[in-house]
């Protein structure tokens, strides 16, 4: 009698430990954050461009403010370095690309727009604008004369929530309440031309 139920706790035990991991994976996939994921540098019209994916996740709080007319602007951040045996690293250049993401209550649509007024993207969906926000595509790094082969560099690129830009009764918050505070980590990696 034993022998029957052994091996159907056995499957049970599986099927529940399998349930309870899937159940943790889409608990992270929903938590709120930026997660980079891949970076790349190329060589086009003279100049290095950056590409780069980010998966943005906002939380409850700042999709509520978003709702409520609060415009929340986010920064690109790169660090390119020249490596040194003798010495530290050398920063080569530093560049940041700040766009910020709003929503229009009349038309009832998200939009993306660069600071310098030049880009300005509408989306009907929030999970549609956090996607072009998560691609940042051929982004100036600098020109050809840069990078030179034989050289060996270091790339850092991330995208954070610029809570210095919000509105001052925001930036409190921020400062108090880690819902408000959404970056991702640097993502590195080495650069060979």
């Amino acid at each position: 009698m034993t022998a029957f139920f052994t091996p159907c706790w056995k499957s049970a035990l599986k099927v529940l430990g399998l349930a309870l991991l899937l159940f943790q994976v889409s608990l992270a996939q929903e938590q709120p954050g930026i997660l980079a994921e891949r970076a790349d540098i190329n060589l086009a019209d003279e100049s290095w461009h950056i590409n780069a994916d980010f998966s943005v996740r906002l939380a409850p709080v700042l999709e509520e403010a978003l709702l409520n007319g609060v415009s929340l602007p986010f920064v690109a951040e790169a660090d390119l370095r020249r490596s040194r045996w003798y010495w530290f690293n050398q920063r080569l250049t530093a560049p940041t690309w700040q766009i910020r993401l709003s929503y229009l209550p009349l038309t009832q649509q998200y939009r993306l727009g660069n600071a310098e007024g030049g880009l300005s993207l509408r989306f009907e969906r929030l999970s549609d604008a956090l996607n072009a926000l998560g691609r940042v595509r051929y982004w100036r790094l600098g020109g050809r004369e840069l990078l030179q082969k034989g050289e060996s560099y270091s790339l850092g690129v991330r995208l954070r929530l610029d809570t210095g830009q919000l509105p001052k009764p925001f930036q409190l918050n921020a400062m108090t309440n880690r819902e408000w505070t959404l970056e991702s980590s640097w993502l590195r990696m080495s650069v060979n031309p």
